[in-house]
């Protein structure tokens, strides 16, 4: 599980935020809507405001295990099913949208409890994330065609260090880094160094 902050011991020189993480099903909402109540019963409110990737998108509520209505014990809940399962949402979005719900939970006085596990989300949203220009949409369709096998061959030949590291069966980091270098001319760590 994750780190909490308690509003008494938290750095004085930045506003409290508490962060749980954690592996799936491994009970961090109900740990954030707990504390979020403890909070409130110490006269202090608090938001929970989601970091899990799956659970942004409206479409998957039960697949991703969001919270119901009945089990977020009366505490408002932010980011949890605000995108179209059409749409892609992506860390950099995410982490964008995140600032936002924080810095408006810091302006109200109320303690953000931020809630999930996807890590990269969580690591954008802390350290930033590599500037890589968006990618031509001809490449990104051209690319995700391709079986997996085809492109990881072709990652071997265009970008032998990330296909050293990937998985060949990863169709997900194969094809990004695969349109990262098709699109930009450079590898997706040369963007990411900077």
């Amino acid at each position: 599980m994750g780190t909490n902050i308690s509003p008494e011991t938290a750095d004085n020189t930045r506003p409290a935020l508490a962060l749980i993480a954690g592996p799936t099903a491994s009970g961090k909402s109900g740990l954030a809507v707990r504390y979020a109540q403890f909070l409130q019963s110490r006269g202090q409110r608090a938001v929970i405001i989601n970091a899990d990737s799956a659970q942004v998108y409206a479409d998957l509520a039960v697949l991703s295990a969001r919270p119901a209505e009945d089990e977020m014990g009366g505490i408002e809940h932010r980011l949890f099913g605000y995108i179209n399962g059409a749409e892609t949402c992506s860390a950099a979005r995410w982490a964008e949208d995140a600032r936002g719900e924080i810095a408006a939970a810091h302006a109200a006085d109320v303690l953000p409890i931020l809630v999930g596990g996807t890590g990269l989300y969580l690591r954008t949203l802390l350290d930033g994330i590599a500037p890589v220009p968006p990618i031509d949409p001809a490449i990104r369709q051209a690319v995700r065609a391709l079986p997996v096998a085809e492109a990881y061959a072709a990652l071997q030949t265009e970008d032998p260090e990330a296909a050293a590291r990937l998985n060949a069966a990863d169709t997900t980091r194969v094809a990004r880094a695969l349109e990262v270098v098709r699109s930009t001319g450079q590898t997706l760590k040369a963007w990411q160094a900077r």
